[in-house]
């Protein structure tokens, strides 16, 4: 926190000497006066994010609202200075400094319930959305009596809950693997308002189907951890329908510990804006192949999304096309596959991020969840997955820039092998 203060500080600091309120309204000046208008617009999606986030059940909601309102009470003032005719820019930026020191002196998990107890059915759709937010540990535990479940059918892994949606892991023991069931959650109310259901949907194709519905949800803490109970009652999709009768009607699930960075920073630190729901908006690739003949190659965010749908041919099929004197190996398209038009990524802050894949109507084609992590203490490297490392070229709280550089290698049909380097930069837009 001190050194993102050091460097608000440094770059207010750096703009006052640049100018006085006598300079002319020049090409550059008008530039600076733009630049600060762009911040005045990301700080007001800032505050409105944290004031929509705010938890209705934290103790220090008060102290929160105030110091919220005070930065909002600069950011007024700021917005009124750029408006002016005549521009003071020094005021401009004192405005401003005061709004980035007060949202850096608020911590981050303030603004999100990492630690909200209650029984759902005394709660509002609000506070029980607060409530059940996290990921929560529904994997049966080695020694108990019913460990069996791994070996004989099926058994929970996790569950999520994000702002809408969530993520249910299923462990199905014929395949060895899980299974990750996804969509969108909702709440049913009682007479008085309070939350007596909670539905998990499933996206089915033409329409948005019940898979699960959870009752007398209870979250409770003992020596500094979480726990929920809850009922369920299940109505799986046909590829998990196997799973119905091995799986528990009732569930007692610890809450997973969130990153460190999720009660650390600070409400402008880059982890407080990288949570959420991003939407890629473009991508670039550039592949180089090594040697006398190589070649460069690019591909664009339509290549990716073709990409999905196309697999790995057999280790002899390659281009015979003289334009391609490495031959590659060439790809060939999937059956029965669509091809998506959109893909959306969820960051979460409790380690994991899932990238959906969706059709032209806003049906899911499919999507991968794996974790994350940060890589520095300046949280400007992200670990995704296997993957490799990205750098953040720009992140606040309406744009996201990433790219990494990896190397791999293709093998060709003489046996001998073809380095490639591969440079890819992702750019997402946020949702919410």
């Amino acid at each position: 926190m001190k050194n993102t203060k050091k460097i608000i500080l440094l770059f207010s600091t750096f703009f006052i000497l640049s100018c006085s309120k006598n300079d002319e309204v020049t090409d550059s000046l008008q530039t600076q006066i733009n630049t600060l208008e762009a911040t005045i617009k990301t700080l007001e999606s800032t505050i409105n994010t944290l004031t929509s986030n705010l938890s209705t059940t934290s103790s220090s909601n008060a102290t929160l609202t105030k110091e919220l309102a005070a930065a909002q009470k600069a950011l007024t003032e700021a917005k009124n200075l750029a408006d002016a005719a005549t521009t003071d820019i020094e005021a401009l930026q004192a405005s401003l400094l005061i709004v980035n020191e007060t949202l850096t002196a608020i911590d981050y998990s303030e603004t999100v319930s990492l630690g909200a107890t209650g029984s759902l059915v005394d709660q509002s759709p609000m506070q029980a959305k607060k409530t059940i937010y996290g990921k929560w540990d529904l994997g049966t535990p080695p020694n108990s009596s019913k460990s069996s479940a791994r070996l004989n059918g099926c058994e929970f892994d996790f569950i999520e809950f994000m702002d809408d949606g969530y993520l249910l892991g299923i462990y199905v023991a014929e395949d060895d693997e899980t299974v990750i069931v996804f969509g969108d959650y909702y709440m049913e109310e009682n007479n008085a308002g309070k939350v007596e259901r909670v539905h998990l949907t499933y996206d089915a194709g033409d329409t948005s189907v019940d898979i699960a519905i959870l009752t007398n949800i209870v979250v409770t803490e003992t020596n500094g951890s979480l726990s929920a109970s809850f009922d369920v009652e299940l109505s799986l999709p046909e590829a998990l329908e196997v799973c119905e009768a091995s799986l528990p009607g009732s569930v007692v699930a610890p809450k997973e510990e969130p990153l460190p960075e999720a009660s650390t920073a600070n409400a402008v630190s880059n982890h407080a804006k990288l949570i959420g729901e991003w939407e890629i908006i473009k991508y670039d690739e550039t592949i180089v192949a090594a040697g006398p003949n190589g070649k460069t190659y690019t591909n664009s965010l339509d290549d990716l999304l073709a990409g999905l749908c196309e697999e790995d041919a057999s280790d002899d099929q390659y281009d015979k096309s003289s334009s391609n004197p490495n031959k590659f190996r060439t790809s060939a398209k999937s059956e029965d596959c669509e091809v998506p038009v959109r893909a959306i990524l969820n960051i979460s802050n409790f380690g994991t991020y899932s990238v959906t894949f969706l059709r032209a109507n806003g049906s899911v084609v499919g999507n991968f969840v794996e974790m994350w992590e940060w890589v520095n203490s300046d949280q400007t490297i992200l670990h995704l997955g296997e993957s490799e490392d990205y750098d953040i070229l720009e992140l606040n709280d309406i744009n996201f820039t990433m790219t990494s550089t990896f190397y791999d290698y293709d093998e060709l049909p003489d046996g001998t092998s073809s380095d490639i380097t591969i440079t890819e930069t992702l750019y997402f837009a946020k949702i919410k």
